[in-house]
């Protein structure tokens, strides 16, 4: 399934001053492997996200894209 993630918010908590000296994505497009339910693609996309910026992600919205 290919989503789209927008508004992405980041887990600075701990490393806030390191945060404020990189630019992360707040807009991603990606496939995940979830089945369409919520609780999995939200968990997917979450894991998806640490993978590819190395941030914990504290919120999100997403949508399906449809090609």
């Amino acid at each position: 399934m290919k989503i789209k993630v927008i508004d992405i918010v980041y887990d600075t908590t701990d490393n806030e001053e390191l945060y404020l000296n990189m630019v992360l994505p707040t807009e991603l497009v990606f496939d995940i492997d979830g089945d369409g339910d919520s609780d999995d693609v939200e968990y997917e996309i979450v894991e998806s996200i640490g993978n590819i910026t190395g941030w914990t992600v504290k919120s999100f919205k997403w949508s399906e894209v449809v090609d």
